[in-house]
């Protein structure tokens, strides 16, 4: 699957392991380079549902048009598909749009 991001800065933080664990830490820096090389290794994202430490889910309201992954406790990588109404198979390029803790 193919992996674009929001900005260049968030694409840089994300590039380099240094400094996501000077922005999020350690565990989370971990965990966001481990969902980035899941997408990444994906055909679609229905390949990522069916990976439950990634808890896959589509958000509601406002963000509708967003799905969040787990990385640690509250935090959250998110990323949309550009169109809210088709399929998971049928997603094959996505962007990251944050790293956060939304709760």
């Amino acid at each position: 699957m193919k992996v674009t991001y929001k900005s260049k800065k968030l694409e840089k933080e994300c590039s380099d392991y240094s400094l996501l664990v000077k922005s999020y830490g350690l565990q989370i820096a971990k965990k966001v380079i481990q969902r980035l090389n899941e997408l990444e290794s994906s055909s679609d994202l229905s390949v990522m549902s069916k990976i439950r430490s990634a808890r896959l889910h589509k958000l509601s309201g406002d963000r509708s048009d967003e799905y969040a992954m787990d990385l640690t406790g509250n935090y959250r990588l998110i990323i949309t598909s550009g169109d809210e109404n088709i399929k998971l198979d049928q997603i094959k390029i996505v962007r990251i749009e944050k790293i956060e803790d939304y709760h």
